[in-house]
């Protein structure tokens, strides 16, 4: 009971003064991952350095003398003399840290003692060097939360300022929960992150490329959509192209809305709505899902309903048994396994009864494409076979599903001749290009 009081007390006597509480000497135990320090920014590293390895606030004059060392040697140049320090061991000398540091240690007193005898090491520029390289799977993460706390703040703000208006705040509202979603994938990434691998080190003789990739300029991503969308209108075809494709699906959509009173429809990756078109010219309420701004613009200049948002986070936010229809053409060949999963259990939740999907995708069965022709978009990760994909909506529980293969190379580009060898050297070589999984709830 004494030690509640006391813990009481300092825990008061702390909100009253403005300082840190800590624990007594020898309380604090367990692991210490320097690496989430990486999530603070250069201005507050110090501190925080600080309040999570000595448990208490930075002086003036350790303030000072630090910055001039992070300014000459990084990060871990903080880290390493406070977590060896005196001090830390009087307060905490059950702290277990990772093996790397104290290697980082005796690096640094190496250092010293050769520097004396006026041999000069580089090792501030080392240190430096690792850790960029520690703290670059951070840095993402960092900008991302700063960016969602001011989202949030704004939100906040905007639901105050609109008072009465149910649509309003609805929408709001709506915003504010995507937004929590991707934090909650934030907090699993940091988790992951934090449980990898401890003792990370730089690949032997590859210090210069950490360094290249370290400065490497990003590619805003509004270059890479405007790219993107250039690479379609080149080499996917035209619209009246695609379109003239994308018929062979009306027969499905007839005996859809045939079987089923729900008349709403989600288009993953839109791209440029040719889709979407066709869709609204069968009386079904359609909205095209896609991340690339260009693509989301374009559409919208066509008069058609189109948002910039991740599919997944889409899906989740609908209601159940609220959809008639999902489709997406090539776009599950662009998806991890995780995000692609995700997609199938969502729709066989947000689907009514009866609810259709249709994913087209690049045909591997066809040799030139999948060894070719696929690789010809960079944001391709792997080809999704007939039997593979199947099976995973079967997984979920749909049904009557079919295996649509499509457009297959023209006659001139067959070998000639009928004889069996013939055929199937033109069934492997130049048969259906697609094919795409049609299947029910």
């Amino acid at each position: 009971m004494a030690q509640i009081d006391d813990l009481v007390k300092r825990v008061r006597d702390s909100a009253a003064s403005g300082t840190v509480v800590t624990k007594p000497a020898g309380e604090q135990t367990g692991y210490f991952d320097y690496r989430v320090l990486f999530l603070e920014e250069d201005q507050h590293f110090i501190a925080a350095s600080y309040r999570r390895i000595l448990g208490r606030e930075v002086d003036e004059q350790g303030l000072a003398i630090y910055r001039q060392i992070m300014a000459h040697s990084g990060k871990l140049a903080v880290i390493i003399p406070l977590l060896f320090s005196d001090e830390r061991r009087e307060r905490f000398p059950h702290l277990q840290y990772s093996p790397m540091l104290n290697i980082c240690r005796r690096i640094l007193q190496l250092a010293k003692v050769l520097d004396k005898r006026g041999i000069k090491t580089g090792v501030g520029r080392l240190l430096k060097m690792l850790a960029r390289y520690l703290e670059r799977d951070f840095a993402i993460i960092r900008q991302i939360v700063v960016s969602n706390e001011i989202q949030c703040r704004k939100l906040r703000a905007e639901i105050q300022a609109a008072g009465g208006k149910r649509q309003a705040i609805y929408e709001l509202k709506k915003q504010q929960a995507q937004l929590l979603a991707q934090g909650e994938w934030l907090a699993g990434k940091l988790s992951d992150l934090q449980s990898a691998t401890l003792d990370r080190q730089l690949p032997p003789c590859q210090t210069q490329t950490v360094v290249s990739e370290s400065m490497a300029t990003q590619v805003e991503e509004a270059v890479l959509d405007r790219y993107y969308k250039a690479f379609e209108d080149a080499n996917r075809g035209t619209l009246a192209e695609i379109r003239a494709k994308q018929e062979q699906y009306l027969p499905f959509l007839a005996s859809l809305k045939a079987s089923i009173a729900a008349r709403h429809a989600v288009d993953i990756g839109c791209g440029r709505g040719e889709w979407l078109q066709l869709l609204a010219e069968q009386h079904l309420d359609a909205v095209g899902v896609d991340m690339n701004a260009t693509m989301v613009a374009y559409c919208r200049e066509q008069q058609l309903v189109a948002v910039q948002q991740d599919a997944l986070q889409y899906l989740t936010l609908q209601a159940d048994d609220s959809l008639a229809l999902i489709s997406g053409f090539h776009i599950i060949e662009h998806l991890p396994f995780v995000v692609l999963y995700g997609i199938v259990e969502q729709a066989a939740r947000v689907l009514a009864k009866g609810g259709m999907v249709i994913f087209e995708t690049p045909n591997p069965e066809n040799v030139l494409v999948g060894s070719h022709t696929f690789y010809h978009d960079f944001s391709h990760r792997n080809p999704v076979t007939p039997s593979a994909i199947s099976f995973l909506f079967r997984y979920h529980g749909f049904s009557d599903i079919h295996i649509e293969r499509l457009n297959p190379y023209p006659e001139d580009a067959k070998v000639p001749g009928h004889d069996p060898l013939t055929e199937r050297v033109n069934g492997h070589f130049c048969g259906p290009q697609d094919f795409a999984i049609i299947a029910r709830k």
